[in-house]
């Protein structure tokens, strides 16, 4: 329990100077999920189906695109991050796309969530997981889930080259505990639920990353 405290201060305080620095005028939920590089992204909503009057949490939630493109899908929202200052900027998008009634904000960590029992229809965590304990999380989705609700999550995988060689070269925009997901993890992470699967995308899109860098 220690170790995960310590690392939660960490990703914290990394994200409060993120959201600091962040411009939010680029911050366009529309691009998040219809961009020619956002293929994963694109399949997670078709999973998702319908979101119209849908309790959705939106884990690890960052600047809120997400949370805002299924705030205007007409869902019913709940942002949740370990960042104060990343949930300001959810709190300023949400404003800025007229859906501010439709988000509710929670500063909390993904190891604890502050919700009731088979509460929540459906959640969303794009690139948190790889950030916490998979296991102490795995629990938390499990409980909060209802019995016919769904988890989708997108992260980045060990076993991609590209993947490895970007954060070689971007150390300054992640923090030093997060680490890429393993076969290991996805385990950790569905253990436990009725079904699961996974998808892999994405080999030679990265290279954008890396030709930005």
């Amino acid at each position: 329990m220690t170790k995960i405290k310590e690392r939660n201060k960490a990703e914290e305080l990394f994200h409060d100077d993120w959201a600091r620095k962040a411009d939010m005028g680029v911050v366009l939920p529309e691009k998040y999920f219809t961009s020619p590089t956002s293929v994963e992204c694109k399949y997670a909503l078709l999973r998702m189906k319908s979101l119209s009057g849908k309790k959705i949490l939106d884990l690890g939630c960052g600047f809120g695109e997400a949370s805002v493109w299924f705030a205007l899908k007409g869902a019913k929202v709940i942002s949740l991050d370990i960042s104060a200052k990343m949930l300001n900027c959810v709190k300023k998008l949400a404003k800025r796309y007229k859906v501010e009634r439709k988000i509710r904000l929670v500063k909390s960590s993904a190891e604890k969530l502050p919700f009731k029992n088979e509460s929540i229809d459906l959640i969303f965590g794009g690139n948190i997981l790889h950030h916490t304990d998979i296991k102490a999380v795995s629990k938390e989705i499990k409980r909060v889930l209802k019995p016919k609700g769904k988890a989708i999550f997108i992260e980045p995988l060990a076993y991609n080259m590209l993947i490895n060689i970007y954060r070689k070269m971007a150390r300054d925009v992640r923090t030093k505990m997060e680490k890429p997901f393993s076969f290991r993890d996805i385990k950790n992470l569905t253990n436990g639920f009725n079904k699961a699967s996974h998808e892999e995308f994405q080999l030679f899109t990265t290279l954008i990353f890396v030709w930005f860098l």
